[in-house]
């Protein structure tokens, strides 16, 4: 009675314990025993997996998964949190290079890597954590665009190509509304107006 009440009550150590007691002072069955005694064991290995899932540990969790598994290869829920670590891992290894890439000025392979890392997220089936990585991909994207068409604007106004800054600050108005960006848009319609005064001359 004891077993099931510290069953009950997920007590699984204290199950063990009784299951123990019973097995050298009440001499019950020896396989019945161990039995148990398995039993509580894999639901301790099972709680720890979740408390390492909820700490978001990654190594944790990955080893307490392998060791969920090595009891029970077959554990759906171990197989789907080892493959959404191993997949939020890839996600953030492309968003890695995605920044790697925006810091060396490569902006087209940035955004590469980047829509690399939103695919991978999209392929999570867990809506709560697939969401997140989505958004953080679509703002991480929006950002390198800004910076990119900023940069180009910037480029071209320097060159006096003001038709080509003046889409290129437009596209990173579009992405950010920077005071930035602004007050280069400003100028570039300040060129283009006495560029149109000067062709009307």
């Amino acid at each position: 009675r004891q077993a099931v009440t510290a069953w009950a009550n997920k007590e699984y150590e204290r199950y063990i314990n009784i299951w123990k007691d019973l097995g050298e002072t009440y001499k019950q069955d020896p396989q019945k025993v161990a039995d148990e005694i398995a039993k509580a064991e894999f639901q301790i290995l099972k709680t720890n997996m979740e408390n390492a899932w909820a700490s978001g540990d990654e190594q944790a969790i990955i080893d307490a998964c392998r060791k969920v598994l090595s009891a029970d290869s077959g554990n759906e829920r171990a197989l789907l949190l080892q493959t959404l670590v191993n997949t939020r891992r890839r996600f953030y290894d492309q968003l890695a290079v995605g920044e790697r890439e925006a810091n060396k000025g490569n902006y087209g392979d940035s955004k590469l890597a980047i829509r690399r890392a939103r695919e991978i997220a999209e392929t999570i089936s867990d809506a709560v954590i697939r969401d997140e990585l989505v958004r953080i991909a679509n703002t991480r994207a929006s950002e390198v665009e800004y910076i990119d068409n900023f940069s180009k604007a910037r480029r071209d106004f320097e060159n006096g190509k003001f038709k080509e800054a003046k889409g290129w600050v437009s596209g990173a108005l579009k992405e950010k509304k920077t005071d930035e960006a602004k007050a280069l848009e400003v100028k570039i319609d300040a060129a283009l107006a006495k560029q149109a005064i000067e062709k009307g001359l």
